[in-house]
C-alpha cells in the first residue's frame, strides 16, 4: 500500500510476463478508486515472445481535494 497525498503524482509499474507459448500483445490500464487518476488511461504492450518478460508505466494522480 502506497500512500499518494492530495494533488501528488507517484509511478505506478506494472511488470508483464509471457507465460504462454505464443507473442502476446494487448493493453493494461488500472481500476482505480475515485479520485485517482492514471496517465496514460492504458498503456499497449508487445508483442512479447513466449517466456519474455515486460512492463508499462503509468503516472497516478491523486485528484481528490480532501
Amino acid at each position: 500500500v502506497l500512500t499518494l497525498p492530495s494533488g501528488q503524482s507517484r509511478d505506478v509499474r506494472v511488470d508483464l510476463r509471457n507465460t504462454s507459448a505464443s507473442p502476446q500483445s494487448g493493453s493494461v490500464s488500472l481500476d482505480l478508486p475515485a479520485g485517482f487518476s492514471a496517465e496514460p488511461a492504458s498503456a499497449a504492450y508487445g508483442p512479447l515472445a513466449p517466456g519474455a518478460t515486460g512492463q508499462v508505466t503509468f503516472k497516478v494522480t491523486n485528484t481528490d481535494a480532501h
